[in-house]
């Protein structure tokens, strides 16, 4: 294997990498990307200032070109692996922007050729296959992961997302869980076993993950949402109205939680206050059948 590029950690020219950020900030990307290439004429091996020119590239809409200079640092194969990673992040995020995922995806290979226990590259391929609906690849690429890093509680957490996606609950809970037990505040990770325990039909034990959830985020409306859900199940619609009310204030231009909040005070007996959810609900989205549906349901009981 050819030895990697030594880069310098600071410029020869530090007043050049100084005036490119002025003016890339400032949007003058041309002249930007001419600072930048001036460290590069005098300092060839400050790779930064490469990644610099690239980023003025992608900002300035001249993509093929800001792919090919992030490309070009990883040819280069410097020694210092976060700029490595980094050039590699942004040379694929540019060309998911173009809609180019299959070149993305050749670039993460080609890297983990020279770097099969390359975490980051791992999942973040593993995160673009499960976007590309290709959640068994994505696993793959999940395992190879965490046999790299088998502590990374992310990572399992990723894996328990895709397992759910795949129709393996089982399987999801226990990815879930090894994440839970390295990270035991992982608001995700306790909101998303909450939603795999509540599949189950386990509504106290996901209430319970749901309210060491909320501990971390109190007005998170998404864990409340899916909370007032649970109680609904549960029968307590005292709770989850006041739950929903809660989630509501915390998003309320989401039709999905005033729909949910409506449900219950007509359960309740609440019509005149489902009524009014209801049309909160409607001036969002005005289109929604289920909205509508509900909406006249309350007429047809109350006459208003």
């Amino acid at each position: 294997m050819p030895p990697k590029t030594k880069i310098a950690e600071l410029p020869e020219s530090p007043e050049w990498i100084e005036r490119g950020d002025a003016l890339l900030s400032e949007r003058k990307y041309d002249e930007a990307i001419e600072a930048y290439r001036q460290v590069r004429a005098t300092d060839p091996e400050y790779l930064t200032a490469l990644n610099r020119i690239g980023n003025a590239l992608a900002q300035a809409g001249r993509e093929e070109e800001a792919v090919a200079a992030f490309e070009k640092i990883l040819d280069l194969d410097p020694e210092n692996p976060l700029l490595a990673d980094i050039a590699l992040n942004n040379a694929v995020h540019v060309l998911r922007h173009l809609g180019r995922e299959d070149d993305a995806l050749a670039l993460f290979r080609r890297v983990l050729q020279k770097e099969p226990e390359n975490t980051m590259a791992l999942v973040n391929m593993g995160n673009l296959l499960a976007d590309l609906g290709r959640e068994e690849e994505a696993l793959a690429a999940y395992d190879a992961a965490i046999a790299a890093d088998p502590e990374n509680a992310a990572i399992y957490a990723n894996k328990g997302y895709v397992l759910t996606i795949l129709d393996r609950p089982d399987e999801a809970l226990e990815a879930y869980r090894t994440a839970l037990a390295s990270e035991p505040n992982n608001t995700l990770v306790l909101n998303n076993i909450g939603n795999l325990l509540a599949d189950f039909g386990l509504y106290d034990e996901a209430i319970a993950h749901y309210d060491r959830a909320l501990e971390q985020e109190p007005e998170k409306a998404g864990i409340l949402f899916n909370r007032a859900n649970a109680e609904t199940a549960l029968g307590k619609l005292e709770e989850a109205a006041e739950t929903y009310g809660r989630a509501h204030a915390a998003d309320p231009a989401n039709p999905t939680i005033l729909n949910g909040l409506a449900c219950t005070l007509r359960d309740l007996g609440r019509f005149a206050e489902a009524g009014e959810a209801y049309d909160r609900a409607l001036a969002l989205s005005p289109n929604d059948p289920v909205l509508r549906a509900g909406r006249n349901d309350i007429r047809r009981m109350t006459g208003r």
